[in-house]
């Protein structure tokens, strides 16, 4: 393990989280996040050591394809962005290597690393699975975001969609999250009686949390985001599930208890 690779296992099925990006958190970008924000919110965010923002892809694997979930902003983003495949081989994981790639939601930091900087295959073997939700929402012209249209278009014939509770993997099944976009699906991984949720982008900071109804500018329907959000951090709670969460610090590992109204954040440390 290395600074940039973090690994786990949920009994059969080997996790390997990678950061395209690990960026600091300043005051300034919640306040533009979370115009709404109150005194109260904002000094709980200044309480919290440690922060950061990541974009954690991860690979999944449990005896069959290997699958990449989500590719980050792309190399054209270097240097603050756009390490997917310099964290991959760091891990050992050639592109080749890929069968499935997992995208969560069409948004830019999750879609952008499918392609290289010249429009040019990432991953050659992969097949590109997708929420049929989410690519019924991108036909109605919710994604203008040309690097969704480049993602759909170099995948061509290896698009692939899927409805919720899917197994995409052995053990591992879609999981509808929808709010912060109309088709936003994470990942339930269930084997050897161990469990773990994968939130992807159902909160994207720390502070939401402590304050589960606080929703960035950048959910598609904020209320529904935040009953979502409320939603899955309660199951994990109460039902004592590992999570994994790409905006969370590195690795964006943890567990997550109640306390009160909101939630506590234990994740794993790194050396």
């Amino acid at each position: 393990m290395t600074t940039n690779v973090y690994s786990l296992k949920i009994g059969a099925v080997r996790i390997t989280v990678v950061p395209d990006a690990i960026s600091p958190l300043t005051e300034d970008r919640i306040i533009d996040r979370f115009p709404n924000i109150t005194d109260e919110q904002l000094a709980h965010f200044r309480s919290i050591p440690d922060q950061g923002s990541a974009m954690n892809t991860a690979v999944f694997e449990s005896g069959g394809p290997r699958m990449l979930i989500d590719t980050g902003m792309g190399a054209k983003h270097k240097p603050t962005h756009g390490h997917l495949l310099d964290r991959l081989a760091e891990a050992g994981i050639a592109p080749e290597s890929i069968d499935i790639v997992f995208i969560t939601h069409f948004h830019g930091d999750h879609v952008s690393g499918v392609l290289d900087e010249n429009g040019g295959v990432n991953f050659p073997n992969a097949e590109i699975v997708v929420s049929s939700a989410e690519k019924a929402a991108y036909d109605a012209g919710v994604f203008p975001n040309p690097a969704v249209k480049a993602m759909i278009d170099g995948a061509g014939s290896r698009l692939r969609m899927v409805e919720d509770g899917t197994e995409v993997i052995p053990n591992v099944r879609t999981h509808l999250m929808t709010g912060h976009s109309p088709g936003h699906t994470g990942l339930v991984v269930e084997s050897q009686g161990e469990k773990l949720l994968h939130v992807v982008d159902t909160l994207h900071y720390l502070v939401q949390m402590r304050y589960p109804n606080l929703s960035p500018t950048f959910d598609y329907d904020p209320t529904l985001a935040a009953l979502t959000r409320r939603g899955v951090l309660g199951q994990a709670a109460d039902e004592g599930w590992t999570v994994l969460a790409y905006h969370l610090p590195f690795p964006g590992v943890g567990t997550v208890t109640r306390d009160g109204d909101g939630f506590v954040w234990h994740g794993v440390n790194v050396p």
